[in-house]
């Protein structure tokens, strides 16, 4: 009886549908590029050519330092995926003493984004050097506003 009124009152309020299908949308992110593109590399005959293979070619005929606009689409379709994920994670922790935990892989995964999309990967912003540098220092600051807090302080003692 009572699951059939959890199952009446989810569907009831449309927003917790569209959230649903949002989830589903950005879970199929790193297929994308199976829709998009063929096998051969070329746009499916549906896709509208609007130019953005062109624009952001270079003369190699690398896509933005990526070898096609497939492997671009596959990389950061799997990059942008597990970024919402953890987005999600990050908003449906609030009020817990951990939340600041999921900020580290957050910030990380949005980095890496970042240097994919701007075609940064072969600078030293990509090195391993910078990577921990930024790391260490999100995760001594997060840790440092966490425990100087008196909100979290005092949620820390009751956990």
């Amino acid at each position: 009886m009572e699951k059939e009124k959890l199952k009446k009152s989810t569907f009831k309020n449309k927003s917790n549908i569209w959230f649903a299908m949002g989830i589903i949308l950005c879970s199929l992110l790193p297929f994308i590029h199976d829709l998009l593109i063929s096998d051969t590399g070329e746009l499916k005959s549906w896709v509208p050519i609007l130019g953005i293979v062109d624009l952001f070619s270079d003369s190699n005929g690398l896509f933005l330092g990526y070898s096609s606009y497939r492997i671009f689409l596959a990389l950061v379709g799997m990059q942008l995926s597990s970024f919402i994920a953890w987005f999600l994670v990050l908003e449906f922790s609030k009020g817990k003493s951990y939340r600041f935990v999921f900020i580290f892989p957050t910030v990380i995964n949005g980095y890496q984004l970042l240097l994919m999309v701007f075609n940064l990967r072969k600078t030293v912003f990509n090195g391993w050097d910078y990577k921990i540098f930024i790391l260490l220092l999100v995760g001594v600051l997060l840790i440092l506003n966490f425990y100087l807090t008196t909100k979290n302080a005092k949620t820390q003692t009751k956990n």
